[in-house]
């Protein structure tokens, strides 16, 4: 996948070719440890509160979870071609779009995980109004499965200023928290909104 990825590149064929990728698995691997450092700082006992992977993919974040040792993982991913690899490694998966309503009740998780989707949540809008409705659906689904006090960590890359703000202005109406910038200005540059629900 040397051009920018669509959400096209998770479906059919091209779940295979993401899942014997070995260079984005260590990437992937290296965000996840990130992500979860971040969510554990939290709350050190986290791993024994159920955990939401959101873009689950092909599992990949899930095995570093449980390597971890969190026992209550779920995670949901759009593409069901990739979920049929985290079905094979046995996690519990089943397929939903962040960008429409999750198939959990409300306050369900401790702790929300997301490794890339945000950088595909404005695929397909087509003005500034539509990216805010659709980051407004995406925290308000957020904050109504999520506990009163606690965690996501969602990764995401450097995005066009006008669309970070739309995204973030959004969250910041539910959540406190913010965005940690790792390896600022490179071009391996990951940032990490890490947001909190009061309680």
């Amino acid at each position: 996948m040397g051009k920018t990825p669509t959400l096209d590149d998770f479906f059919g064929e091209k779940a295979r070719e993401y899942e014997e990728n070995k260079n984005l698995k260590k990437l992937q691997i290296e965000t996840v440890h990130r992500a979860l450092d971040l969510l554990e700082d939290n709350n050190p006992n986290i791993n024994i509160e159920k955990l939401l992977d959101i873009g689950c993919g092909t599992g990949w974040s899930m095995e570093i979870m449980k390597e971890r040792g969190y026992t209550d993982i779920q995670g949901v991913d759009i593409s069901e071609d990739m979920l049929a690899f985290a079905r094979e490694k046995e996690f519990e998966v089943q397929q939903a779009d962040i960008r429409e309503r999750l198939p959990f009740i409300d306050e369900e998780f401790r702790s929300i995980i997301a490794i890339s989707v945000m950088n595909f949540v404005e695929e397909g809008c087509k003005s500034e109004n539509e990216i805010e409705q659709r980051y407004k659906h995406v925290a308000d689904e957020i904050f109504r499965i999520l506990k009163p006090g606690g965690r996501a960590v969602l990764q995401h890359f450097k995005k066009p200023k006008n669309v970070e703000e739309l995204m973030l202005t959004q969250f910041r109406h539910k959540f406190t928290g913010g965005v940690i910038i790792d390896d600022e200005n490179l071009r391996k540059e990951k940032r990490f909104l890490v947001i909190d629900k009061p309680i």
